[in-house]
């Protein structure tokens, strides 16, 4: 037998479980020793200030929780009402209060895929961890925030035990796919932060939505960009419209060419809403008293009857790239369209058809006369 590891102070019990050729470990650890050894990092959008990160990580810490902010994380912000709701739970409760598992992951690799150094060894039916250990939550993130938060008001009496699914060896793009098939396929997890994570996913698995999330990214992200920091990259924070709104309309807008790249959609993208925010200037750039763009043209009503009408015009006229100057004569012809007409109220696609059926049809149909309603 080996001899018992050194510097490895963190041993505990576990349980090898093989799913198709591949094996995690059930195991159990209590919230003193998952306090120290996992990253409660968050994801952060670009739209997000860091400002707005570094107040929402001092509430945390005065939760007993240690965090930061990182562009390539898996986990979203936390709801710190949820949070503290949980710790009070743990707090009056008595016997068990979380019987299933969190699950958790262990990255040991480099971005070269070289290992790091050696985190674990399996000794006498116990796994043995470095102190230099950090495991990453793929699931169970708000449970063990409330545990920690619990524990550090009450060290005595909410040290619990937690049973743990862990998966050893996974580097982030092995973490995100755990990630993407807990979150997007066994519960409801907004849209966005699915989508933001597949970037860090093999591409191969993932292909069609990473090209739509890629070409996403940099509509924001570029400054020359008529969707500069509009687009809410994880559903939430600054932004007019979310990263999965913009994604299901895109591939929906270029279903006819399902061979295209990322730069394929990014340009015709581009193309199109710039035409767009040139010619509705005044709606586009518009701000009310808050410093907050206001135009329904710029929110998710105008945004997606203009994402429908694209997919329209492609098919009558062609692609945006190739057919600029069309584009723009029709545009033009629409140029007083009423882009604030109380008719277009309440949320929707079928509003969002209202709109863009009559903005085909104007002047026809203009802000004098009662807009037609279509049924989807």
């Amino acid at each position: 037998m080996l001899d018992k590891p050194i510097n490895f102070p963190y041993h505990f019990p576990y349980l090898e479980v093989d799913q198709k050729g591949e094996s995690f470990y059930l195991t159990k650890m209590p919230v003193s020793i998952l306090k120290k050894l996992v990253n409660f990092h968050f994801r952060i959008a670009e739209n997000d200030s860091f400002t707005n990160a570094e107040q929402y990580i001092a509430k945390l810490e005065r939760l007993g929780i240690e965090t930061d902010a990182v562009e390539n994380g898996l986990q979203r912000r936390t709801d710190l009402k949820r949070i503290n709701d949980i710790s009070s739970f743990v707090n009056e409760s008595e016997g068990i209060v979380f019987p299933t598992p969190l699950v958790l992951s262990l990255n040991v690799f480099e971005k070269n895929n070289e290992k790091k150094e050696d985190y674990y060894i399996f000794y006498d039916n116990e796994i043995y961890f470095s102190e230099n250990v950090e495991f990453t939550i793929i699931d169970g993130q708000h449970r063990l925030a409330g545990l920690v938060a619990a524990f550090s008001k009450d060290k005595v009496n909410n040290d619990i035990e937690m049973p743990i699914t862990l998966l050893l060896d996974a580097n982030i793009s092995i973490a995100s796919k755990m990630f993407i098939d807990i979150n997007g396929n066994q519960r409801k997890v907004n849209k966005s932060v699915i989508y933001d994570l597949f970037e860090n996913t093999d591409p191969k698995e993932v292909e069609l939505i990473s090209r739509f999330a890629s070409a996403v990214r940099v509509l924001n992200s570029k400054k020359s960009s008529p969707l500069y920091k509009r687009i809410k990259m994880l559903g939430t924070g600054d932004g007019t419209i979310s990263q999965a709104f913009m994604i299901d309309y895109l591939m929906n807008s270029y279903k006819p060419y399902p061979n295209f790249g990322s730069q394929e959609i990014y340009s015709n993208t581009f193309v199109y809403f710039n035409l767009i925010s040139r010619i509705y200037e005044k709606e586009w750039n518009s701000i009310n008293e808050k410093g907050k763009l206001d135009s329904l043209l710029v929110k998710t009503n105008g945004m997606g009857a203009l994402l429908l009408l694209l997919s329209n015009l492609i098919d009558e006229i062609g692609l945006p790239m190739d057919n600029q100057k069309t584009y723009l004569e029709y545009f033009k012809s629409r140029k007083e369209f009423n882009w604030n007409d109380d008719a277009f109220s309440g949320t929707g696609k079928k509003v969002q058809k209202q709109i863009m059926e009559n903005l085909k049809d104007f002047p026809k149909n203009n802000s004098n006369n009662k807009p037609i309603l279509f049924q989807i």
